[in-house]
């Protein structure tokens, strides 16, 4: 609905008439679709300016500071202060530059860079979930699988057995029968077709 707002009722209107012009008139449709966009326009330019908390950033150096401090601490408690004064602002400030920045809380960062921490030594060890999730900055393999599916939807092994089987599969794709990884022939090997006796 247009929720009382003039400029909506007018936005209805026009896209439901090009909406029906559509299969009939394309020139019709391209001119209702022009008004409608000269209309949201003049609407967005008479809003006031945005407020300073939504145009509150960091700067781009601050950012990789703060990935590279987060990064290198995501087996232990992060926490806000500590990134605030890495890069010299206050904890309230930071907070506030951070989600303009990053379209996240600093906590939420922190927990999706945990959760790509794991999906990586997943893939790449043979370490146990339990190994992985205290190197996550997680207390324990419960703690990982709950925050784990929080994000991903399912649970860390259920990922890694997908993920691994998907991973396998496509290296066999990638190298045409008898070329690859599996199949590397040393110097001095015997090369015929008969099985060695």
């Amino acid at each position: 609905m247009a929720n009382g707002n003039p400029v909506y009722s007018a936005l209805s209107e026009i896209l439901d008439e090009a909406e029906a012009a559509l299969s009939k008139d394309l020139e019709a449709t391209r001119l209702l679709i022009l008004r409608a966009a000269s209309l949201l326009q003049a609407a967005l330019l008479d809003d006031p300016e945005p407020s300073a908390e939504s145009t509150c950033s960091l700067q781009p150096w601050q950012v990789r500071k703060v990935i590279r401090f987060v990064d290198g601490n995501l087996a232990e408690a992060v926490r806000v202060k500590d990134l605030a004064s890495e890069v010299g602002m206050s904890r309230h400030h930071f907070i506030r530059c951070f989600r303009g920045s990053m379209n996240a809380t600093p906590a939420t960062f922190i927990r999706r860079r945990r959760i790509e921490l794991a999906k990586a030594l997943m893939l790449t060890t043979e370490q146990s979930l339990a190994e992985i999730a205290l190197a996550c900055g997680q207390c324990d393999q419960a703690h990982l699988t709950r925050l784990f599916r929080s994000i991903m939807g399912v649970t860390p092994a259920a990922w890694r057995r997908c993920n691994r089987a998907r991973a396998a599969a496509d290296s066999i794709k990638k190298f045409p029968r008898g070329v690859g990884p599996s199949y590397r022939v040393t110097a001095g090997a015997n090369l015929s077709s008969s099985p060695a006796s």
